[in-house]
């Protein structure tokens, strides 16, 4: 009977370190997870606006696809030349935060729940107010032309009709 308890009791605490180490396992894991998603997120912002910033030489016209950050789905610039948006996006937390942002950030990063702004860049202009791009194989694309002191950002030509909101005006 002695050795029955004892054999239990074993049982019992080798049950309960595996589940306080399965525990912290999980919460390790997800740790690594969320410091790999704003390391993904800062070499994607630092990336892009270098991108931006070295595609200025008037008449350059470059292809660009950087890895999209985490989850986020939408890649959005609007243009620096803009007071107000004339069109919006189908997404009403983007546009209360491109609204809001409007002269102090430009690039904003969208996976559907939150918005993350990557930063402002005054040499961004394009044809509209704004267009989101939206990742494709874990890409966006788009394409940079020079015009000496700023970039006007444009999506691909057979990629606009599904991948962009471009605003219209």
């Amino acid at each position: 009977m002695k050795a029955q308890t004892s054999q239990v009791f074993t049982i019992i605490f080798a049950l309960i370190i595996m589940a306080t180490i399965v525990l912290f396992a999980t919460k390790g894991i997800g740790n690594l997870l969320d410091n790999k998603c704003t390391a993904d997120y800062a070499a994607f912002a630092s990336e892009l606006k270098k991108t931006i910033s070295d595609s200025k030489d008037y008449g350059s016209l470059l292809k660009h696809n950087p890895f999209a950050p985490c989850d986020y789905t939408y890649l959005c610039f609007v243009s620096s030349q803009v007071d107000s948006l004339d069109s919006k996006t189908p997404y009403d937390d983007l546009n209360t935060v491109m609204e809001n942002s409007i002269g102090t950030n430009n690039i904003f990063i969208y996976d559907g729940k939150e918005v993350k702004l990557v930063g402002y860049m005054e040499e961004i202009v394009m044809d509209s107010d704004y267009f989101c791009i939206e990742r494709k194989a874990s890409r966006f694309t788009f394409i940079t032309e020079g015009q000496g002191r700023t970039v006007k950002i444009q999506v691909k030509e057979e990629e606009e009709s599904d991948t962009a909101h471009p605003s219209t005006n």
